[in-house]
């Protein structure tokens, strides 16, 4: 793989591995008695709530001028900013996340783009650190049959990452599956398997989602062999009206579709480029009042105090004089950790609507 790895002014050329993949065993230790598995499946790393967790492979579609690439990116921004959600505040974002795009078309208007949506959350005070945004100035090629090289180094080099004091990567979008899979046959259920191969290298070897960026065929439904739809977890479709749909959700319950506008924000020496602007829900702006109000909450509380959080909506809602829903509390106020803690009111019993989680103030 020639292409190199781009982080805060840091060039990072891939590396082959110390320790030869042919000679460690692919089985050592997946082996788990059921206990033990269970357990682990339980514990979903969300990267966003209900859509996507480590582990987790996806899809984003779309017809050309859709814009795909543009949702992908505002995902991204929200990740490495730490907005707490996306969409709006349609889905919760437990933590900030450090997050690679790499870009295999599109890539003259990229840092118009790249531009724009960095201003966009810097405007709502939500800055994004150069090493939580990294970006890759190509794509992993992963139908090299017979020669898994490039996927190897692609994923020493995303390990290596790792070592510079920012921790790892938690999800890995591929803009677009045609330039990454050239030379299969986009229809061949047997290129998608060894592709699907490819993908779960990387999920697993990195422990992050990877999320891939696809086209349409000419009916306007996804394009390509049926096996992409069957190895997924989820797979997510941008419609020509602007609209994000749920297509596929393995895990997940399927969400309601969202509207979202392309506007116009300043990129680079006057230039002008896109950012998304949701639609339909709460605006971001809205969802960073909340953010607010549950950080005067903290400050007006002692250590100590605990609340539910139908307690806290009744409180926020009686002092700003609207309903706000407790379930927007409960997926902003988790986004906190530095502010609340949670625990069961009774932490000897088992959760239920008698035995409610509960917040503590920090």
């Amino acid at each position: 793989m020639s292409e190199t790895c781009m982080t805060a002014g840091i060039s990072l050329e891939p590396m082959t591995p110390e320790i030869d993949p042919k000679d460690v065993n692919p089985f050592s230790g997946r082996m788990r008695v059921i206990d033990d598995y269970i357990r682990e499946r339980k514990q979903f790393d969300w990267v966003v709530e209900q859509l996507c967790w480590r582990g987790s492979i996806g899809m984003l579609f779309g017809e050309s001028g859709t814009g795909k690439s543009f949702v992908a990116l505002d995902l991204l921004a929200a990740l490495a900013s730490g907005a707490g959600a996306w969409c709006g505040d349609a889905f919760a974002i437990p933590r900030p996340r450090r997050v690679l795009y790499a870009a295999g078309e599109g890539r003259f208007g990229l840092p118009h783009r790249l531009y724009a949506v960095r201003q966009y959350y810097a405007a709502f005070g939500l800055p994004i650190p150069p090493e939580a945004f990294l970006l890759l100035d190509g794509v992993p090629m992963l139908f090299d049959q017979g020669v898994p090289e490039n996927v190897t180094n692609f994923i020493a080099a995303c390990l290596h990452l790792a070592d510079d004091g920012h921790g790892p990567l938690d999800l890995v979008v591929i803009d677009t599956l045609s330039w990454a899979t050239l030379g299969s046959d986009d229809n061949s259920n047997d290129d998608a398997m060894f592709i699907a191969q490819s993908l779960q290298r990387i999920s697993h070897e990195l422990g992050c989602a990877v999320i891939l960026v696809h086209h349409t065929n000419k009916a306007g439904e996804l394009r390509g062999a049926s096996n992409y739809r069957n190895v997924l977890d989820f797979i997510w479709q941008v419609k020509p009206d602007r609209t994000l749909e749920c297509y596929k959700a393995k895990e997940t319950d399927f969400f309601k579709p969202l509207s979202f506008n392309l506007e116009p924000q300043e990129a680079i020496d006057g230039e002008t480029s896109c950012t998304v602007g949701w639609v339909g829900i709460a605006e971001r702006a809205t969802f960073q009042s909340l953010r607010d109000r549950l950080v005067e909450f903290h400050a007006q509380h002692a250590s100590g105090d605990r609340f539910t959080a139908r307690e806290i909506a009744s409180i926020l809602s009686d002092a700003c004089g609207k309903t706000i829903n407790p379930d927007k509390v409960r997926m902003r106020i988790e986004s906190l950790i530095n502010l609340y803690s949670t625990s069961l009111a009774d932490p000897n019993r088992a959760p239920s609507n008698l035995n409610p989680r509960v917040y503590v103030v920090r």
